[in-house]
Parts: C-alpha cells; sequence; structure tokens
C-alpha cells in the first residue's frame, strides 16, 4: 500500500533533524518537541493507528493548549492540507465508556472538544478527530469513518 505524505522540510518552519527526518515521511516541527506526518490517504481509525505504528511512531498525542496550537498552525501553513476536514488523533475510550485515553494508556487530561462533544452514552462513538469546521476542535466519531492521520514520533 502506499501513503501519501506530507513533507515539512520545504515549508520554511522547520529545522533539519536528521535523526527524525530519517524516519519516511516525518519531519520536524520546531515549535515542538516531536517529528510529525500526515498521511493524506483517509483510512478508518485502526489502519490510521496501524499506519502511524508501522513507521515506529503514534496517532499524535495532543497533551497541551500550546501543541494544540503548534498542530493548527502547522496545519493551516499547509496548502496540501487546505482541503481536509478531519484529521486522527490519538484519544479513546474504547475500553470504558467516558474514560478518554491516549494511545500510550495515558489519561486524557488536557483536552479540546467542540460545544457538546464528546457524546457522553453514544457508545458507538469512540474515537477523537481534530475537526476543520469547528476550528480544529476535537469531535468523538465511529472507527468506520476515513480521515487523515496525524502522527508523531517521540523519541
Amino acid at each position: 500500500m502506499s501513503h501519501m505524505c506530507v513533507n515539512y522540510k520545504d515549508k520554511g518552519f522547520l529545522s533539519t533533524k536528521s535523526v527524525c527526518e530519517s524516519h519516511d515521511g516525518y519531519s520536524w516541527y520546531k515549535n515542538t518537541t516531536l517529528c510529525y506526518k500526515f498521511n493524506l490517504e483517509p483510512t478508518i481509525r485502526q489502519e490510521g493507528k496501524q499506519m502511524c505504528e508501522h513507521d515506529g511512531g503514534r496517532l499524535v498525542k495532543i497533551d497541551s493548549q500550546k501543541k494544540q496550537q503548534s498542530i493548527v498552525d502547522m496545519i493551516v501553513s499547509t496548502p496540501e492540507l487546505a482541503s481536509v476536514d478531519h484529521f486522527w488523533i490519538g484519544a479513546d475510550d474504547s475500553q470504558e465508556e467516558g474514560v478518554w485515553r491516549w494511545t500510550d494508556g495515558s489519561l486524557v487530561e488536557f483536552s479540546n472538544w467542540r460545544a457538546g462533544r464528546p457524546n457522553a452514552g453514544r457508545v458507538d462513538e469512540d474515537y477523537a478527530a481534530m475537526e476543520k469546521a469547528s476550528s480544529y476542535s476535537w469531535n468523538d466519531f465511529r472507527p468506520q469513518k476515513e480521515f487523515v492521520s496525524l502522527c508523531e514520533m517521540v523519541f
């Protein structure tokens, strides 16, 4: 399976980090301490998660307002992402309804939920995604939705 990815090396807001950029499709974003990659081919949540993990990364863990804003800045500054409406992130409550965790197992403490979300009691919407229509706040979705995956590599 081939994947289209956005590489930020030539976007003007990255400093070269050879360790980060030695991983296929990942680029260093200077306002954070992480490498990012967007898999532009929309996939269901599990496939997006597996694509990130295959490359040694994970779906992004957004654990602060600063990181949320850095990611939004990166998205809006990248022409290839202008038409993308949703991005899978690494939060879900699939193990226990109402208890949101990141893919590394840690609890979601910082959140940026859209008003009225997550849907308490909607047991079929267990996975979080950033949503362009609500200024990149988070919404909960069924895993069968096909969105772009936002991956990060942590060193």
